[in-house]
């Protein structure tokens, strides 16, 4: 009896696996090398045990007896941004146990970050480093992005919203009070030495990371490359592929494409070849970078998605073409005045208005040329600046088919996007300044908005179970 007593008095002591990983909320990736501690919260025992993620974020502790434990995590992420470590209670008793960490939710963190005040707008964050990965402090931070608003008597008015911050001596940036949808352009500078402006998309939950590399200086280079497919996933030969204002290269019959002394740092690489719609995308050019594979839209499809379709709202246009028509300073052409013409692409209208050339001309010859593209005709017009390089006044007009603006698009592009007895009217502003409509600051327009004219392309609507 004493025996049996004995053998109930010795409960068997049960242990188990703790498990689980770590994820950074901000970066939307599992959180490597983490620190994560479990300290058992009895009163007589405050030993912790610890245990570090590896590069899936996954930690793992064994042979854990039961009991009741608080368990948490600390990384230097939390230290950059001024986070305390969060703990959590968990309960340990006879089966094997799965928890789950992370940084603080996008919420919270634009609370702790922001304050309570501006917490009603989206927070961007990130790390400025140079091209060796090493992190920058005191560069300034500029978010921009474009404003629309609507007046009680309709008017609309756009205007370009600038947020400017520093970067701390560990690299970190924060931009409080961005825009809760629609793209900021982010950009970083140094010493004479900046980035361009790569477009970021706000997240749903407000929380946006997007990390900006600055070259040292000129000679600070690397290799980069990529593919070119269209909608089909097939290759598109001789797609021009080049960073803006920088190198330029063309992609051979496979599609692939080499830059091999790319400028280091944030830049925006544009994909171009016609008949599909241009792209522009922000990469980090890198000793280790990866390749930059691009699919291409055709330029019927992305039409598509922005015409409208509506006779009221087609009516609405050509109000509006008449409107300016009486009271700007402009050159107009209506439907009729095309059919007279007989152009035989959209691009041969623009050569009515004075000023206006369509040639194959070098593109080093003029103000927001593309280099290296000499084979496609060039649109431009005289500016009312000149040229410090090239001593010439002529620039790339800007480019707006059916309201919306068309970056980097020369008169090829133009015609092949657009017959000529698919246009309903055009706008031709040889010079500033531009009507509202077709001048809204500086967001993604590069050099082109500088002193230039603009040129309007407006279409009919379609037909009813026609195709264009």
């Amino acid at each position: 009896m004493l025996v049996l007593l004995s053998r109930g008095a010795i409960a068997p002591v049960t242990a188990q696996t703790v498990s689980g990983s770590v994820r950074d909320t901000i970066a939307r990736r599992p959180l490597r090398d983490a620190i994560v501690q479990l300290v058992s919260a009895e009163a007589d025992a405050r030993r912790a045990r610890s245990a570090r993620t590896d590069s899936l974020g996954h930690y793992e502790f064994a042979d854990v007896t039961s009991g009741r434990y608080l368990i948490g995590f600390i990384h230097p992420l939390l230290d950059s941004i001024g986070v305390p470590p969060l703990a959590s209670t968990v309960v340990v008793d006879n089966a094997p146990l799965h928890v789950n960490l992370s940084t603080p939710s996008p919420l919270r963190m634009r609370s702790i970050i922001c304050g309570a005040a501006r917490d009603s707008g989206a927070l961007i964050v990130g790390v400025v480093r140079d091209t060796r990965h090493e992190p920058i402090g005191g560069a300034t931070v500029t978010a921009e992005w474009l404003e629309v608003s609507l007046s009680l008597g309709g008017k609309v008015s756009e205007r370009t919203a600038t947020r400017n911050t520093s970067s701390l001596g560990n690299g970190w940036y924060f931009i409080c009070g961005a825009p809760q949808a629609g793209t900021v352009f982010v950009s970083a500078a140094r010493n004479g030495v900046s980035t361009d402006a790569g477009g970021v998309e706000i997240s749903d939950n407000g929380l946006v990371h997007r990390d900006l590399f600055l070259a040292s200086d000129s000679n600070d280079t690397a290799p980069l490359h990529g593919l070119v497919t269209g909608p089909n996933g097939r290759a598109v030969p001789g797609a021009s592929v080049g960073i803006i204002g920088g190198p330029q290269t063309r992609a051979d019959e496979r599609g692939a494409w080499t830059i091999a002394k790319a400028p280091g740092g944030t830049h925006v690489v544009q994909t171009r070849a016609i008949g599909y719609y241009q792209t522009r995308t922000a990469v980090d050019v890198v000793d280790d970078a990866p390749a930059i594979n691009v699919s291409l839209q055709t330029t019927a499809s992305v039409l598509d998605t922005v015409r409208v379709r509506a006779d009221r709202t087609a009516q609405r246009r050509l109000l509006g073409f008449e409107e300016r028509r009486h009271s700007q300073n402009g050159h107009f052409f209506t439907a009729d005045d095309i059919a007279k013409l007989h152009p035989a692409v959209t691009s041969d209208v623009f050569r009515q208005a004075p000023g206006v050339i369509v040639n194959r001309n070098s593109s080093d010859t003029f103000f927001g040329a593309i280099p290296g593209e000499m084979e496609h005709r060039q649109l431009t017009m005289r500016g009312i600046f000149t040229d410090p390089q090239t001593k010439s006044d002529r620039c790339a007009p800007s480019i707006f088919i059916d309201g919306l603006f068309m970056a980097d698009i020369d008169a090829d592009d133009i015609n092949s996007l657009v017959r000529p007895e698919d246009v309903a009217a055009i706008e031709v502003y040889p010079s500033q300044p531009l009507p509202a409509l077709f001048s809204f600051g500086t967001i993604d327009r590069g050099p082109k908005q500088q002193g230039c004219g603009a040129i309007a392309v407006w279409t009919k609507p379609r037909g009813k179970g026609g195709k264009r």
